[in-house]
């Protein structure tokens, strides 16, 4: 094993940086408060014999952060790793980690000092014009406040783990090759029928409407309606352009030009005004907020909204409690404070307040009948059928025009076509229209793109493969081993 990764040692390589190297050039992130049993001061899960640390937790938690930072152009924010769940995510693939260790541990399977010398030294981020320098190797690892024997221990599994996946990795077939090849490569010769049926020509009688509303009426319901009063205060309208000029000298840097240059105070003008006086109408929303829950001042609107109103800001008013004053929000021309007088829950519609709802799916599913109709019709007289077109030969990746489709409808048409199993005859719908088909012929591509898109066929293979395998894995090494999770997850203290 250890001379295969000698031997292979630019392709191990990569792969022990992910998990263990990741967080030096970037630094711990703050993750917030976290909250764990009793059961273990030092660790949030122990699988089999082993316990993992809460130092091990929060790198592993790190090196996501920052995977997914760096994939986001650096906008990642703790916020939103918190909304992902990231430190269970974290802990749940640490637990798989330490899992096949265990595993590693019980087949033999290890990393001596020898091992883990050879790939600290052949690490980038410790050399010097291709040499590793002991120095840059300290200095940077006590930037981020980890000890040199922590570090090597991480690598050291990271070692072992890798020896355990080459020592688990399936190889690729040339049969498969060939049978992936065939399924991606096959160009099958085929001949359409397009069959059209124009929406408006469906015809509903009232009857026909009225039945199908009666057998699924619960599916009609009534938007849920939120009857508030409120009190708007407005922006104010006469504003000193001193204080106007003061306030963009403080705000400048947001206000960019699409080039990310600053914009001069003339081209920042409208948006600096408005974003002023906003600034200082809150106050007095504020203000009034307060009056008004104290019965100091009255509301003086209603309103009547929907939970889908558009020109509302609606998740403003969603979960909140009848006679609760809600704090103030932008609105218009300024600052809304309301009040939720009464809430009425969806309701089922009666059949005059459906109709135009029923109608539109009656006649949906009518269509689709219909086209159904039109396709066997097609498929039953296809050999005498002057409309057949022949395609001639296509394939998963052809680029074609066909007269009465669009370019995406072909699109479609065409991977559909592709994904059916087992069928020479048959049909694909497309909103208003069924292609008809039959495949006549099947031949391979020429041998010169198989051989152009080997290797890609070959990694797909190994991926599915080794992913099945992993996850098999997994599952049987869930149950070899117990798992005791002490960590459950993020509270704010």
């Amino acid at each position: 094993m250890l001379n295969w990764m000698q031997k292979n040692r630019k392709a191990l390589i990569p792969t022990i940086w992910i998990s263990t190297i990741a967080f030096v050039g970037a630094g711990f992130v703050g993750w917030g408060a976290y909250s764990f049993k009793a059961d273990s001061s030092s660790s949030v899960a122990k699988v089999g014999n082993t316990s993992i640390t809460i130092r091990e937790f929060q790198q592993k938690y790190n090196n996501i952060y920052n995977y997914l930072n760096s994939l986001s152009g650096g906008t990642m924010t703790s916020e939103q790793a918190d909304k992902m769940n990231l430190d269970m995510v974290a802990l749940s693939q640490i637990i798989q980690d330490t899992l096949k260790l265990n595993f590693a541990n019980d087949l033999g399977i290890g990393a001596n000092n020898e091992d883990v010398a050879k790939y600290l030294v052949s690490m980038p981020e410790f050399q010097i014009a291709g040499t590793f320098d002991e120095e840059i190797y300290k200095n940077a690892l006590a930037r981020i406040g980890v000890k040199p024997k922590d570090f090597e221990s991480d690598l050291r599994k990271s070692v072992i783990l890798d020896k355990l996946g080459h020592a688990l990795n399936l190889s690729v077939s040339k049969e498969e090759i060939q049978a992936l090849a065939s399924a991606y490569f096959m160009q099958d010769r085929v001949k359409i029928d397009i069959k059209t049926l124009n929406f408006d020509d469906v015809n509903a009688t009232d009857e026909e409407i009225k039945a199908f509303w009666e057998k699924q009426k619960d599916n009609y319901k009534t938007k849920t309606n939120y009857e508030l009063e409120s009190y708007l205060v407005k922006l104010d309208q006469d504003i000193d352009e001193d204080k106007i000029k003061k306030y963009w000298e403080d705000n400048k840097n947001l206000y960019l030009n699409s080039d990310d240059t600053l914009k001069t105070f003339e081209e920042a003008k409208e948006d600096v005004l408005k974003n002023y006086k906003l600034d200082i109408t809150k106050k007095d929303a504020n203000k009034a907020y307060i009056a008004l829950k104290n019965g100091d001042l009255k509301t003086n609107e209603k309103l009547n909204i929907k939970e889908d109103d558009l020109d509302f800001p609606v998740n403003e008013i969603i979960g909140k409690n009848v006679n609760e004053f809600l704090k103030p929000f932008e609105y218009k021309d300024g600052y809304l404070v309301v009040k939720i007088a009464q809430i009425n829950p969806p309701k089922t519609m009666d059949f005059e307040q459906a109709y135009e709802y029923a109608k539109n799916d009656y006649k949906d599913e009518k269509a689709k009948i219909e086209l159904e109709n039109l396709a066997k019709e097609s498929l039953n007289s296809f050999d005498t059928n002057d409309k057949v077109k022949d395609l001639g030969y296509i394939s998963r990746d052809s680029n074609i025009t066909v007269d009465g489709l669009t370019e995406d409808e072909t699109s479609y048409f065409i991977n559909e076509l592709f994904n059916t199993v087992g069928k020479t005859k048959g049909y694909i719908a497309l909103n208003n229209k069924v292609v008809c088909y039959e495949i006549t012929d099947q031949k391979l591509e020429n041998p010169e793109k198989i051989a152009e898109y080997k290797e890609s066929i070959k990694e797909n293979i190994s991926n599915l493969k080794n992913t099945e395998l992993n996850q098999d894995l997994l599952n049987l090494l869930e149950k070899r081993y117990k798992i005791e999770q002490f960590y459950k997850g993020k509270s704010v203290e």
